[in-house]
Order: structure tokens, then C-alpha cells, then sequence
């Protein structure tokens, strides 16, 4: 068993230094009526793995996520660096989210977190009354390490692997 929670340890640290690489999720969001949208945002995460996205009141993921309050997040690695596309690494993560308001006392540090790891322009759309701060707080996450190697993570904080599947040709 001993053997089992540090292997569920590295997954989860190899699952974050994976998440920590990449500056953009894809979003995919519905609307009250169960349509479907997909999109993509700048992102931040905190230590808590919580994941911020500082987007535009105009934008129908915006509106979604007012009003599902649900949101699932993809990070995937670059077609360029992977040397089979059916094989991306790949992580989702089902999530709540909950906006932030601007008096919120963490408003500012998250902004000044999303425009080191992003750049100026956030400086710029801080000022834009439209743009809304969200929250996203990962219930579960599926990371695809590549082909036959697909992890489950739930539970507080993500520390819990469930439903592991073996890698090709290893007993199951």
C-alpha cells in the first residue's frame, strides 16, 4: 500500500507541474437551455488549485458560468510538442465556479497574479467594468498521461487517484 500512495504522490505532482506549464484552459460551458459552448481563457492557480479566470461580461462563457455555475476546463499540450496528437497530455477538471467580486479582499492579488504570469494587457482590463473574475474550484480532474494512461483524481484538494488504468502491457 505504501507503494501505492507514492505513486498516487507522483501522479498528482507530475498531474500539477503539468498545469503549472500551460497559461490557458479551454472552457467548456452550457447556457440555461443546455447548449453547449466552448472556449478558452487566460488562467492562474493558487496553491489550493483553484483555478481564476479574468474574463468579459460580453463573452457567453461569462454568462454561462453566471448562470450554471459549472464549468469543465481542459489544459492540453501544444500539437507542436507532442509526437502523436491521438496521445496529447491532457487534463480536465469538472469545476464549480463562483464569480469574485471586485471588493472581494483577494481581488487585487489575484489580478496582480494574473498580469505577472500574463502580461500588461490585464493591466488594461482591470479597468473594464465588463470583465468579471471567476473562481473554479476543481471537483475532479482526469489526466491523460498518453495513450493506455488515463488517471482519475478526486477527493479534497485532488490528492485521492481512483480508477487508475494501467499503461499498455502492464498486468491490470
Amino acid at each position: 500500500m505504501h507503494s501505492q500512495a507514492t505513486e498516487s504522490e507522483k501522479l498528482e505532482r507530475e498531474m500539477r507541474a503539468f498545469r503549472g506549464t500551460l497559461r490557458s484552459v479551454v472552457l467548456a460551458t452550457t447556457n440555461s437551455e443546455g447548449l453547449p459552448d466552448a472556449s478558452y481563457a487566460p488562467c492562474l492557480e493558487d496553491a489550493a488549485g483553484h483555478v481564476y479566470i479574468f474574463v468579459s461580461g460580453l463573452a457567453r462563457h461569462t454568462q454561462n458560468l453566471l448562470t450554471t455555475a459549472r464549468v469543465s476546463v481542459l489544459f492540453i499540450e501544444d500539437e507542436g510538442e507532442t509526437a502523436n496528437v491521438f496521445a496529447r497530455r491532457r487534463l480536465t477538471l469538472d469545476c464549480s465556479a463562483a464569480p469574485i467580486p471586485r471588493d472581494y479582499p483577494d481581488w487585487v492579488g489575484v489580478l496582480d497574479g494574473l498580469a505577472e504570469r500574463q502580461g500588461k494587457l490585464v493591466e488594461t482590463l482591470r479597468g473594464l467594468a465588463d470583465f468579471q473574475l471567476f473562481r473554479l474550484t476543481p471537483r475532479s480532474a482526469t489526466y491523460v498521461r498518453g495513450l493506455g494512461q488515463t488517471f482519475r483524481f478526486e477527493g479534497e484538494g485532488l490528492k485521492q487517484v481512483a480508477g487508475v488504468k494501467p499503461e499498455r502491457g502492464s498486468p491490470a
